[in-house]
């Protein structure tokens, strides 16, 4: 079991930070009724993030993300990497910052 733990960060390129987050996130792949939920970050890596919610996505589904950050929104496409009963890792495939005015 420790093996597996060492092996799973060993996989992970960036640093994971504790940072909660709200984000809205919308499954993209759901054909004709995409869900769409409010999730709250419990880690961030320039790579991916865990995301806390009730009902996580499927594994290997691509979810866009719109995050509020100060005085910025990031819009993010990710796939689920990992599901579990408190939420779903998330993989950042594409990520766009767009200032607010």
């Amino acid at each position: 079991m420790f093996q597996e733990l060492e092996e799973a960060r060993d996989r992970r390129q960036g640093i994971r930070l504790p940072m909660e987050i709200t984000a809205l996130a919308e499954e993209m792949e759901n054909r004709g009724d995409n869900r769409l939920m409010s999730v709250k970050s419990r880690d961030v890596s320039y790579t991916g993030a865990f995301f806390n919610c009730r009902v996580p996505f499927g594994l290997g589904s691509i979810v866009k993300l719109i995050m509020y950050l100060g005085n910025m929104i990031v819009e993010a496409f990710a796939k689920v990497v990992r599901v579990e009963a408190e939420g779903m890792a998330v993989h950042f495939t594409r990520t766009t910052v767009v200032p607010v005015a």
